[in-house]
C-alpha cells in the first residue's frame, strides 16, 4: 500500500502535511472500511514521530476521510455521493450508476389513494380523482441512502403497478414504458433530523441529519407527473449547485 511513497525530510512542506496527502492518495484507491497502516507502520516506514503521525491523521478524520474505531484502528470513511440540484442530470439512479455502483431499489408501498388538499393544490385535480402512491427505499451498494414517497395521477400511468423498478428508476419508467419526457422539476430543500419512520428505513439513529426535500416533476406538456418528498442521508448524499448569472 505505501511502498512507492516517501517523504521528503528537507522539503518546506511540513512532515505531516506530506503524509497527509500521501494518505489521501493512498485512500482513494482504497474500498469503504479498509483498514490503514497503524501509527507504528506509518512510523517505521517513512521513519517520522508518532505525534506528526497523530497531527496527519487528525486532519483526515476532521476532514471525513477516515475514522476512527476505538481498540481496532483507523479505516477507510466511505466518501458521500455527490447529487447536482441546480441543473437537471437525470435521476439519482442514473448520476451514481455512472459512477460505477449498483443501485437498487426497494417498494415498501404501491397503491391507489384519492386526492388530498395538498395533491389537489400542486395538481389539476378534483377529490374523486385518484393518484398513484408510492413509497420506496434506494440503495446504493446495500446501503440505504433514499426513502421517497411520490403520487402520480393515475390516468397517466395506468398499469404501472407491474413495472419493476428493483433496479431502475421511476423517472426513467415513465420515458421507457410510458414514452414521457420529462422536462423540469421544481424543488424545494430543507434539513431535518430524522424520525423514527425515516430511521428506520434508513438505518440511522433518531435525530440524524437528513436533506429533505419536495419535487414536482413536469413533462414537456407542461403538465405536472408526479409530486414526491423525501430524505436522503446527510453522511451519504452531498448536494451541489451550479448557476449562471442573469
Amino acid at each position: 500500500m505505501l511502498d512507492t511513497y516517501s517523504i521528503l525530510k528537507n522539503s518546506p512542506i511540513p512532515l505531516y502535511h506530506q503524509l497527509k496527502e500521501i494518505l489521501k492518495e493512498v485512500i482513494a484507491h482504497q474500498a469503504p472500511h479498509t483498514p490503514l497502516p497503524s501509527e507504528t507502520e506509518l512510523s517505521v516506514h517513512f521513519a517520522i514521530s508518532r505525534p506528526t503521525i497523530r497531527q496527519a491523521l487528525t486532519e483526515l478524520v476532521n476532514e471525513g476521510y477516515i475514522y476512527r474505531s476505538k481498540g481496532k484502528g483507523t479505516f477507510v470513511k466511505p466518501q458521500k455521493f455527490t447529487r447536482n440540484f441546480g441543473q437537471w442530470h437525470g435521476s439519482m439512479g442514473e448520476e451514481i450508476t455512472e459512477l460505477g455502483y449498483t443501485v437498487s431499489t426497494r417498494i415498501l408501498t404501491m397503491e391507489y389513494v384519492f386526492a388530498d388538499e395538498t395533491l389537489i393544490h400542486r395538481f389539476p385535480l378534483n377529490h374523486r380523482q385518484k393518484m398513484l402512491y408510492i413509497e420506496r427505499v434506494r440503495a446504493v451498494e446495500h446501503t440505504p441512502i433514499l426513502f421517497i414517497k411520490s403520487f402520480l395521477p393515475s390516468e397517466q400511468v395506468i398499469g404501472f403497478e407491474e413495472v419493476d423498478l428493483t433496479d431502475t428508476s421511476l423517472h426513467h419508467a415513465l420515458e421507457t414504458t410510458y414514452g414521457y419526457t420529462i422536462a423540469r422539476t421544481r424543488r424545494i430543500l430543507e434539513a431535518v433530523a430524522a424520525t423514527g419512520e425515516q430511521a428506520d428505513f434508513l438505518e440511522v439513529p433518531v435525530g440524524t441529519p437528513l436533506q429533505y426535500f419536495e419535487n414536482i416533476v413536469y413533462l414537456d406538456t407542461g403538465k405536472p407527473i408526479e409530486y414526491s418528498f423525501g430524505w436522503y442521508r446527510g453522511d451519504t448524499v452531498r448536494l451541489t449547485f451550479e448557476y449562471t448569472k442573469r
